[in-house]
């Protein structure tokens, strides 16, 4: 199975998750997912300019950061800090319904 296959079945089970940040001419984001088959959580984050985008360097699961529903939370908060509480509340409230 190449990179990209294991890439795609892993997004064809995943559950996505409430994303935080924003879009606009450039854009700031944070995207994250639970695998029910692994029961792992998957994130990214990155930002830029309207000429690129999240996904644009990730080729493979490893490209993605992987770890359990603590870790999830604990890179969301860092990433969040005080720019996107409300996000940030949304984003736990929706975790924290997933027995993982």
């Amino acid at each position: 199975m190449s990179n990209n296959d294991e890439l795609q079945e892993l997004r064809n089970r995943w559950i996505d998750l409430p994303e935080m940040g924003y879009s606009d001419w450039e854009w700031d984001e944070f995207a994250s997912f639970y695998d029910p088959v692994t029961r792992m959580f998957y994130w990214l984050e990155g930002s830029g300019c309207s000429c690129s985008w999240l996904w644009e360097d990730v080729n493979s699961v490893g490209d993605l950061n992987v770890g359990r529903k603590e870790e999830l939370l604990r890179a969301a908060a860092e990433y969040s800090g005080d720019r996107y509480n409300e996000q940030f509340q949304t984003l736990r409230n929706a975790v924290s319904k997933i027995q993982s």
